[in-house]
């Protein structure tokens, strides 16, 4: 789909949603793509947010779909299509190599703590795109070890319940703990 075809598909879904749902949106600054802020306020007693990032800088190695579950009385009639967990696995990876954000290390564990796969031929073409030849495992172990603990306490903050934001220093000991050791185990 061309960015102007897309562009118009979206800001109809949206504006669909808002003249029907109530739920209103708004765009927010995407270095390579388009990012939208949804808010629904009558659904539940609180508001509820939804992030939507769509990145058109490069094609996808691995599609999937998926079923929205939920305890709510909702019935749900399509499929969400998304990257595969090996493709996010990779794209965090790859994130967490070139650049510093606190999510990345939460993602990257979160889905190695899953039992994700690491896929070396898309991690290769993942890197492939940054212009970086190769990354080994002990590459991975360094540059987590050496986050800075202040950063990820900074990062991950708004997206942890007031209630389990003191227990985020001690979560950032063990999650790269985890992390190291999962690589360490992996021959990749």
């Amino acid at each position: 789909m061309s960015m102007p075809d897309f562009n118009t598909y979206i800001t109809g879904v949206l504006k669909r949603m808002e003249d029907e749902e109530g739920i209103t949106w708004k765009e927010r600054k995407s270095v390579s793509g388009r990012q939208f802020l949804l808010t629904a306020e009558d659904i539940l007693p609180y508001k509820i947010y939804i992030a939507l990032d769509f990145s058109i800088r490069e094609n996808t190695l691995s599609n999937d779909r998926s079923i929205i579950r939920t305890a709510y009385p909702v019935i749900f009639t399509s499929y969400v299509h998304h990257l595969s967990q090996e493709e996010l696995l990779v794209e965090k990876i790859r994130a967490v190599m070139t650049r510093r954000k606190g999510r990345d290390l939460y993602d990257l564990w979160y889905l190695l703590s899953r039992g994700v796969e690491i896929r070396q031929d898309m991690l290769r073409k993942k890197l492939a795109f940054y212009k970086i030849s190769k990354v080994t495992n002990a590459d991975i172990v360094k540059r987590v070890a050496s986050f800075p603990k202040k950063d990820f306490l900074l990062d991950l903050r708004p997206f942890v319940p007031l209630n389990e934001r003191d227990h985020l220093p001690e979560f950032f000991e063990i999650l790269q703990s985890q992390i190291e050791h999962a690589f360490a185990n992996d021959k990749g």
